[in-house]
């Protein structure tokens, strides 16, 4: 069995529990966010961390422990992660994950998913009673899923994820639910493109549809009659491009920026789908050589869902191990030439390079000379005669281009930069709000609609157009022409708008 996922899983644990409180006298005892109750640098805890326990409870249900580990103190840590959940909630039955009073859509039903998973890992660990105790701590959390939605954005990996809490909750407590799920199943594959991928924010997002599958796979094994099998085919196609030969995955090219892998869905739909036994194969071998981003590297932040996802994928990999039905990945294919136009991706393949990148981005993305590291692609960065930064690198659903034979030809808006970065007056303002607005759901929403039109979605006026001409193949290349009034500069690394969950380190840089 290649046990790259449980090497991961290992070296993290101890990373892992010493995040938590172990104070019994403690009011934080069982809290994970160990800036809230350890450094007090925060002034509320973030609950993202109290879903540690699903992963917990796998190593448990199936006796994967290291041996230096006491299962029954590993269970009471479940019971105290469990206990500071309840005490973390808000009255609206809500966790928080940004700020104060925040409740959040994400992390109630992340947390509430993870909770659930683990009552149904450990139902046979524990009596009757320790059940509906916990149960009775992931109540209020599905009853704050019925009053609340997501409204800042179609956050593909979100509303599945939440909705595979509602799945479980039927299924574990006699409570059906169902029908609330399916409205955010429903609307996922709504917005499903008919090139495969799931929206995130404003297009097609790698790492993140990894994440989302993760979720979507788990509603398939519950739910057949739900007809997800076909949906999740075609998301595995378009995905399997984004794995490059070097054995990085996604890129800036994508519309979070995202390059880590989510297996466990992957590792799911493995034995039915030859497209995912492809890239289960890849990731396995990928997270083994640290050629993507993988546990090792994760902050605190997202370090628990992905813990989470490797230790399901480690469980589903011991049943099946042999994945002999693999069809060849794009990147593998010899030369190939392709574009998905609504994402705006092209793919350029040959003997010696791969390369994607997206035209509806200025022509940001990956490009892969072998088995040597990826070089990122940045789109046109450069400064006007007022030294204000712009750039192409905005995701424009408008671009136009044009491919022939070993050239395309794309033309972008030039908007100008706006990287705002926090201080102490916003810091200040954002705890204001917290203290008040915050405090009704409908404030809330309307704040964080605001938040993300100015930091991730928002792009300025136009100030002109930048030609770039591209020559594809294994002598790469790229010509920018600019407007005069702009002179272009080094752009290593750019990064347009704000996303936490881009930049993490890979072998390769």
């Amino acid at each position: 069995m290649n046990a790259a996922y449980l090497e991961h899983v290992y070296r993290c644990l101890p990373r892992l529990l010493a995040m938590f409180d172990t104070d019994e006298t403690s009011d934080t005892f069982g809290c994970g966010d160990r800036y809230y109750w350890g450094w007090k640098l925060i002034d509320f805890p973030n609950g993202t961390f109290q879903g540690a326990a699903a992963g917990l409870a796998g190593l448990v249900m199936e006796k994967l422990l290291p041996t230096e580990y006491s299962e029954e103190l590993i269970l009471q840590r479940i019971d105290a992660m469990f206990c500071a959940t309840q005490r973390m909630m808000s009255s609206y039955g809500s966790l928080d994950e940004a700020l104060p009073n925040e409740a959040s859509f994400c992390v109630t039903g992340l947390v509430a998913a993870d909770l659930l998973l683990t009552v149904e890992r450990l139902v046979k660990q524990i009596s009757k009673e320790r059940k509906q105790e916990w149960l009775a701590v992931i109540r209020p959390m599905i009853q704050f899923l019925h009053i609340q939605d997501e409204y800042h954005g179609i956050i593909s990996n979100h509303l599945a994820t939440n909705a595979l809490a509602l799945v479980r909750w039927t299924d574990l407590s006699g409570e059906n639910v169902d029908a609330r799920a399916r409205v955010w199943v429903d609307r996922i594959l709504r917005h499903q493109s008919e090139e495969g991928w799931f929206m995130e924010y404003d297009s097609a997002d790698p790492g993140y549809q990894t994440w989302c599958m993760s979720s979507l796979a788990g509603i398939h094994q519950l739910r057949p009659k739900w007809d997800l099998g076909n949906p999740l085919r075609n998301a595995l196609d378009f995905l399997s491009y984004a794995a490059h030969p070097n054995g990085s995955f996604g890129g800036i090219f994508g519309s979070r920026m995202t390059r880590f892998i989510f297996p466990a869905g992957i590792e799911m739909l493995a034995p039915e789908v030859p497209e995912a036994a492809a890239l289960a194969n890849f990731a396995r071998e990928s997270i083994a050589s640290h050629s993507c981003v993988s546990l090792d590297v994760m902050d605190p932040s997202n370090l628990i869902p992905l813990f989470n996802d490797y230790v399901t994928a480690a469980l589903v990999q011991k049943k099946n191990d042999d994945l002999g039905n693999a069809s060849v990945l794009p990147c593998y294919g010899g030369k190939m030439r392709k574009v998905w136009p609504e994402a705006g991706w092209l793919i350029d393949s040959g003997k010696d390079h791969y390369t994607i990148l997206n035209l509806k981005k200025g022509g940001a993305g990956v490009h892969t000379e072998g088995n040597k590291g990826t070089t990122e692609i940045c789109a046109f960065v450069g400064r006007d005669k007022s030294g204000k930064m712009v750039s192409s690198q905005y995701f424009d659903d408008k671009a136009t281009w044009i491919i022939q034979e070993n050239q395309c030809k794309l033309i972008s808006p030039l908007c100008a930069v706006n990287r705002p970065k926090p201080d102490a007056f916003r810091f200040m303002i954002l705890r204001i709000l917290s203290l008040t607005i915050f405090r009704s759901l409908w404030g809330g929403n309307w704040v964080k609609r605001a938040l993300v039109r100015f930091l991730v979605t928002a792009k300025s006026t136009s100030k002109g157009q930048v030609e770039r001409t591209i020559e594809l193949g294994a002598c790469f290349s790229i010509v920018d022409e600019a407007p005069g009034f702009v002179e272009s500069i080094p752009a290593k690394g750019f990064k347009p708008t704000h996303m936490a969950s881009m930049g993490y380190w890979q072998r390769g840089e």
